[in-house]
């Protein structure tokens, strides 16, 4: 900063009002070059510069540099191009050899080699412009103080950036925040003392959207080897992230569901080979249960464990006992269950099926099983019921005791669906009761 520079340079004597103050910035091409100056000056009594003044001066002579550099490089592969193009433009080699044209072909003497290193030249700064702004990564520029200097096409796309202009300063560790900023900031601080660091994390662009990275920091140096700047390349993670949390999240269900059936499964042969039940009456058994637990898991299969229609899970739970579909009288409202209510109720289905078949209605001809439900609105909220009831069969009897499959159906069923199960066993048949509230886990299809 300078005061009254009209004392030290004579041009800015004569101004009026008098200049106060000026503030004057150098700027250098990346090869240390020293290029010109930036002035700011004022004419007011009450005015200072300060260090923000200057921070901003800074910045701008680094945009000066970046912006002088593309349109010389723009430049000299236009008029490059002009001069391979056109047959009457001759180079000479004596001028190349002062290098007094283009520095960079001092030392050929062959015209004919110049122009095809000049052509090896143009194609292969083409190549890397090209390269730079169709990439589909945003490749940041930034300064020593992590502010961004520069952004690529691909980039201001990927960041849906309005106004391009507005990124030039933005300070990039601010873009982070939570955990990620500290692993950005360490990243940065990491590429600036001259490593390459890499981490990642979410942000999101400039109109909100949120987005996960892959960042990637390399320190850029100068011809003496001094670090000047620090390129930031994100790499856009967001999908390939949302197929690894939905593939963790996949394992993770695949786990629960495995260890919930096998659990049922040791809990079935656990009361069906008990004593004094013999051996091959068990495993008969045993193969049936299981058989309509693996019928439950196709019904949920097919409909990706989301849900299950109840009239499809009493179909699928009945087709091993139905010889004669006249004997099943089916009707209710369509119901979604959740995966595990529907387990159990198809397991529930067989039980009294098959029970049906050995001592109940399907026993003799002419026995009927009717089985229906309905929703309702309580004050509470929707209530199913669901009731199998049989008729025609012979005359029941209450039995002396309860086995596993009547504790399967009171206890299970109700625990699962968090109602009540009851089972009258009425001279015209058994009749099976299940009251449950519809929860958020099922709901009533339209």
């Amino acid at each position: 900063m300078v005061s009254l520079p009209g004392r030290v340079f004579p041009e800015f004597a004569a101004v009026d009002p008098a200049i106060r103050e000026g503030l004057i910035v150098p700027f250098y091409d990346n090869g240390g070059v020293f290029i010109g100056t930036i002035w700011v000056v004022h004419t007011q009594d009450s005015k200072q510069f300060c260090a923000n003044d200057v921070r901003i001066m800074d910045q701008l002579a680094v945009q000066l540099v970046l912006a002088l550099k593309l349109v010389r490089e723009q430049h000299d592969l236009r008029t490059i191009r002009a001069m391979l193009d056109d047959p009457d433009i001759v180079l000479d080699p004596t001028a190349a050899q002062t290098g007094s044209e283009w520095p960079h072909l001092a030392g050929w003497t062959d015209g004919r080699e110049v122009r095809a290193e000049v052509a090896e030249f143009v194609e292969a700064s083409a190549f890397r412009n090209s390269v730079l702004a169709s990439s589909g990564d945003c490749m940041k520029v930034l300064d020593l103080d992590a502010r961004v200097q520069f952004m690529n096409q691909g980039g201001i796309v990927l960041m849906e950036v309005s106004d391009p202009d507005s990124i030039i300063g933005v300070d990039w560790l601010k873009v982070w925040s939570g955990d990620e900023a500290a692993l950005a900031q360490e990243a940065f601080h990491s590429a600036r003392a001259g490593e390459a660091a890499r981490f990642r994390g979410e942000a999101p662009t400039f109109a909100g959207t949120p987005r996960y990275w892959d960042v990637h920091l390399t320190p850029i140096r100068d011809q003496q080897g001094e670090i000047r700047h620090v390129l930031a390349t994100s790499r856009d993670m967001t999908d390939h992230r949302r197929i690894e949390q939905q593939r963790e999240l996949l394992a993770g269900e695949l786990d629960h569901r495995v260890k919930n059936i096998l659990a049922v499964v040791a809990a079935i042969a656990h009361q069906t080979f008990r004593p004094p039940i013999p051996m091959d009456k068990a495993t008969e058994v045993f193969i049936r249960r299981i058989s309509a637990l693996g019928e439950a898991q196709s019904i949920l299969t097919n409909s990706s464990w989301n849900s299950a229609d109840i009239g499809v899970v009493v179909h699928g739970a009945l087709d091993p006992l139905r010889s004669d579909v006249n004997r099943f009288l089916i009707d209710g409202p369509p119901l979604e269950l959740a995966p595990s209510r529907a387990l159990a109720l198809a397991l529930a289905i067989h039980e009294l099926g098959t029970n049906a078949t050995k001592y109940g209605a399907l026993s003799q001809p002419g026995g009927m099983v009717s089985i229906q439900w309905t929703t309702s609105k309580t004050v509470d909220g929707d209530l199913l019921t669901f009731r199998w009831r049989e008729s025609g069969g012979p005359r029941v009897m209450l039995p002396e005791s309860r086995g596993f499959g009547s504790k399967l159906i009171e206890r299970a069923l109700a625990a699962e669906f968090r109602g009540t199960v009851r089972i009258d066993f009425e001279a015209a048949g058994v009749v099976c009761t299940l009251t449950a509230p519809i929860d958020s886990r099922s709901h009533v299809k339209d």
